[in-house]
Formats: structure tokens, sequence, C-alpha cells
């Protein structure tokens, strides 16, 4: 759609068509709409939408040289992929799953463990590329205002972040800010990179910073004058992200149903779905500016403290009932409270570098074009599982066993190997890769 559009880098069709299928819309052609999207995203690519599709299927992440928000368009495709994934999952093909559940975790190959933060890369390493710039890395927005931008693993994120607190405070100098611009190192809310920003205190089991920063936006960016809507509509995304707000829930989990709770701003909310007997009654006496806070909430007659309401719930409908309070409560605050992260891929193979001669659009290992090649390795003996002894130490390596455009080894992204007592690279413990 975004292709479509030429407005923006990423490839949203597909995060929207999973979202509308996880809320129930399931009237069409699944099948063919899966089949759609994994032929067009999956080597050689030859029919996909995105720019630097090869780079990135390769090797998971686009060569920031190439500039163009190459960053930016790394975090969307994994997104986009991510909800390719879900799509998969709901209709049973379990390789599909896995393939972009792997995929989906490429945004930690952009994440620079040495800064905290999102980071440009090219074949040499990172760039330490400015996180207030928008243009080359970011698309309309900058490297503050994108790096919680994986809704679907927040929870890898904020470990990577530092930890709760340090992420915690992080968000809240982002956030200082509502309406600083594209070129800022805080908020840019009437954009869509912002729009989730907000909903993250939740996986920070913070919801009440939740509701203090959308009262603050209703507040700040929205009047009934005529320039009363901050930005760009934008076909109508702004507008919805207002009415999410007041509502208090928010699909903030790109590609799903699941649903952030925050506080609802009126007492009283109904939502039909037309030719649908399904309904969401919320009922939140008080609700306000002077008792904005959610300090309790019951699902179909049910008390829970989670801060948010799985993809059942909005598929079939039900009743939403509010306490609300004057100040925050511990409600949705503990560390069993939080939104889900999915994980799945995480510590998969995540790049290919085998490749048959010639076919250079189906791996490499050096982001130029420089791969290994299968009749090469073939002819001296290197078949997938193989044993290969690494000279005389007794250690053998087996080498994969993959057909074309399959993952086949790593790039690492911060994870740490632990070995024990056993001696490695001449010291004992842990080896960071």
């Amino acid at each position: 759609y975004n292709q479509i559009q030429t407005k923006m880098s990423g490839d949203s069709l597909q995060n929207i068509v999973a979202a509308t299928d996880d809320f129930g819309s399931t009237d069409y052609d699944r099948a063919k709409a899966l089949e759609s999207m994994l032929a067009t995203q999956t080597l050689p690519m030859t029919n996909t939408g995105r720019s630097d599709a090869v780079m990135y299927g390769i090797h998971g992440w686009i060569d920031g040289d190439k500039q163009g928000a190459a960053t930016s368009r790394t975090i969307e495709y994994t997104t986009n992929d991510f909800a390719i994934a879900q799509m998969a999952k709901r209709l049973g093909n379990e390789a599909a799953y896995e393939q972009f559940s792997t995929r989906s975790q490429n945004w930690k190959n952009i994440f620079n463990t040495a800064t905290g933060h999102i980071d440009a890369r090219n074949r040499n390493g990172f760039l330490n590329t400015s996180l207030t710039t928008q243009g080359a890395q970011f698309e309309q927005s900058t490297g503050y205002q994108y790096g919680f931008n994986v809704s679907h693993n927040m929870a890898d994120l904020i470990d990577l972040r530092g930890g709760k607190d340090e992420a915690t405070e992080q968000l809240d100098r982002i956030l200082r800010d509502l309406d600083a611009g594209a070129f800022s190192d805080a908020a840019y809310i009437a954009n869509q990179p912002s729009f989730g920003l907000p909903w993250v205190y939740n996986w920070l089991q913070a919801p009440h910073k939740t509701t203090e920063t959308l009262y603050r936006a209703a507040d700040e960016l929205f009047t009934t004058a005529p320039d009363g809507l901050a930005g760009n509509d934008d076909l109508g995304s702004f507008s919805a992200w207002y009415v999410w707000a007041n509502i208090g829930l928010m699909p903030a989990i790109w590609g799903t149903a699941d649903l952030l709770v925050s506080a609802p701003m009126f007492e009283h909310i109904e939502i039909t779905s037309i030719g649908s007997d399904r309904t969401i009654s919320i009922d939140a006496p008080g609700a306000g500016d002077d008792r904005r806070y959610t300090t309790g909430l019951s699902v179909n007659g049910q008390a829970q403290t989670a801060s948010w309401l799985p993809a059942d719930f909005a598929r079939s409908g039900g009743t939403l009932d509010f306490t609300m309070g004057a100040t925050a409560s511990t409600w949705g605050t503990g560390e069993g409270d939080v939104p889900p992260s999915f994980r799945d891929g995480s510590d998969n193979r995540n790049s290919i570098g085998i490749t048959s001669d010639g076919a250079v659009n189906m791996g490499g290992l050096d982001a130029g074009g420089i791969g290994l090649s299968r009749e090469d390795l073939a002819a001296a003996g290197v078949t997938g599982g193989a044993k290969l002894p690494l000279g005389d130490t007794g250690v053998e390596f087996t080498w994969p066993d993959t057909v074309a455009g399959e993952v086949d080894h790593w790039i690492p992204n911060g994870q740490v190997l632990d070995f024990g007592d056993v001696a490695a690279s001449g010291k004992i413990g842990r080896a960071h890769v």
C-alpha cells in the first residue's frame, strides 16, 4: 500500500491484512493472501514492492550507505515480516511461520549494543549515525522517534536499552514534548513513527503514564478550531489514533488484534460491528479529567490486572468494566501484567551465505555480492551435514544442510555464550558475540 501511494517506505499492506484477519474479518481467500505474501517476500523477491528487498532478505538489514531511510526501512520490514508470520501461524503453515518469525527479529541486526540504540550499519560495522537527522536513515522521523518501534518484541528491546528503569527514563525524555517535529530528539505524535510511543509504558509496567501522555496529547494536539488537528491527518490515520486514545484501547502490536489498555475518556462507549452482532461495551463511571486513571478492570465480569486484551476478545466482543480513580494505582504494574512480546526466531540462523554460482540474488556474505559457491563447496567435499574438523583441536563443525535461499549462518546481535568452566579464546566464562 505504501508503495502504491509512494508516500512511505514500509510495506504496511501485510500488517493491515494480518491485523484485519486477526480481528475476525476472514470472509476472503486467506490462503491466497498468504500465498501472495510468501511469493513476493521470499528470495529472489522478483515481484516484491520493497526497495533493497534482496539485501534485506539475504542479510537481514539494509546497508546504511544506501541511505534512502535505510535503517527505518529495516525496522519497517521486520514489522511487516512479523505480520506475515502471524498470518502463517493462523493458517497452519509452520515453515513460513518460522521463516518470517526469524526475519521479524532482524531489527536486532541494527541495534548497536555499544550505544544502546538503533543505528545504521554497513558491511564494516555500525555507522554511529545521527539520531536527530531524518532522511538518510529514518523516514520523516529521527532515530529517537523510531527507537521504540518494535511493538512485536518490546521485551527484548527494553532489555537491550538497559532494562525497565533505563528504558523508562529514555521514553520520558522522548515524550517530554509531543509535537517536537521531525528533526528532534523528542516525540512527534502527529507523525506515524511516533504513534506507538505512549503505549510503550504498558510494557514498562507504567500504564498510568500511557494515560497521562494521551491526556496531554488530547489537550495539546486537538482542538475544535480550524487548525485543531496537529500535523497532517494522512488518510485519516491521526484521527483514528485520537479515537483509539479516547476509547482507552489500542491495537498497538502492529499486525495483530491484541489490544493494549489505557483508560477510557468517556463514561460509556459502545462499539458495534457492521454486519455482525459483535459488540464491545465499555463502562467507566466517572471517567474524565478528574478521574482519569484505571484502578481496576473486569473483562466479561472477571477481574484482571493485565494491561492488554488478547485478540479473541476483539473477535468475540464483550464487556469491559473499569474502575476509575483520581490518582494512579498499582493496576497493570506487575511483571505479569505487561502485553506479550513475540520472541520466536530470536536465536535462529538469520543470514544466507551459500548460493549457487551466478545467483547473487539468493545469498552473500558481505553486502557486496560475495558469497560461498555451493558448487565449489561440493567439489571440496563440503556438503550439507558434512563433519569438518577444526585442525587438530578435536572439534568438528557440522556444515549446515540447507537449500537455496535458506538461512545458513548467524549475524550475531548481542547474544551471550556461557561456557561455564570451559576455556574459550583463552578465557573462562562468557563470550559476547
